[in-house]
């Protein structure tokens, strides 16, 4: 069950370990840690962002992704300029 947290869409550790195609928990924490994605707490349960984990299989790396979101900045940027 997803949750939205800030209009961030939000899913449980479980939920992680079936998208990409895990069963064992340690296994899904140890894939999260790799990955650099960072999970928040709530009442006992690890939620995680499904934009970071979408953007992680998609680019591979997210600091991929943060230069991807800084070239946009800078698109926007340049055309709110002219």
């Amino acid at each position: 069950m997803a949750i939205k947290i800030l209009g961030v869409e939000m899913i449980s550790q479980a939920e992680v370990g079936e998208l990409i195609g895990i069963k064992a928990k340690s296994t899904v924490c140890e894939w999260l840690a790799r990955a650099g994605i960072e999970g928040t707490p709530i009442n006992k349960t690890r939620y995680y962002s499904t934009d970071l984990i979408r953007d992680y299989l998609r680019y591979g790396k997210l600091e991929v992704r943060q230069a991807v979101e800084i070239l946009r900045q800078i698109k926007t940027f340049k055309g709110e300029k002219r």
